[in-house]
C-alpha cells in the first residue's frame, strides 16, 4: 500500500522545522528551547500526519479530518488518541536522553541525530496507519 500523500509532505514540514531549531541551538547553545520547538515539532507533524492518514482510509476518516479543524484531536476517537500519545511519548524520551548528550556531541553528530529523529517519526507514524 502506497504511503498516504499527505505524510511525506508533512514529514519534510517536520524536517524543516527541527532543522531550523537545530540551527538555533547550533548557535545560541539554549537546549530547552531546542527541545521544546523540536518536541512541538514532532507532536504536531505526527497529529497531521495520523490525522491525514485516517483521511485517506474511509469517509469515516474524512469526517474526523475535517472535524479536526475545529475541535483538534478530540475529532480522534479515545483509541487513535492513545496510539498518538504513546508513540510521541516514545519519541519525546528520545529527544529527551538526545538533549541530556547534546553537549558531548559534534555539531554533524547533533545534526545527523535531528535529522534521525525526523526520518524515526515518518516510520513510525506509517507503521501506526498500517503503511510501509
Amino acid at each position: 500500500m502506497p504511503n498516504p500523500p499527505e505524510v511525506p509532505k508533512l514529514a519534510a514540514l517536520t524536517l524543516e522545522v527541527t532543522r531550523t531549531a537545530t540551527a538555533r541551538y547550533l548557535e545560541d547553545g539554549d537546549a530547552a528551547r531546542w527541545e521544546k520547538d523540536v518536541s512541538t515539532a514532532l507532536t504536531r507533524g505526527h497529529m497531521a500526519a495520523y490525522i491525514s492518514g485516517l483521511a485517506e482510509r474511509d469517509t469515516g476518516g474524512k469526517i474526523r479530518a475535517f472535524l479536526s479543524w475545529f475541535v483538534g484531536d478530540w475529532a480522534l476517537s479515545k483509541d487513535d488518541r492513545q496510539a498518538i500519545k504513546t508513540t510521541v511519548a516514545e519519541q519525546l524520551d528520545y529527544l529527551k536522553r538526545f538533549v541530556d548528550i547534546a553537549g558531548d556531541l559534534s555539531e554533524d553528530q547533533i545534526k545527523a541525530r535531528a535529522d534521525q529523529i525526523c526520518t524515526r517519526h515518518q516510520t513510525e507514524l506509517l507503521a501506526g496507519l498500517g503503511w510501509r
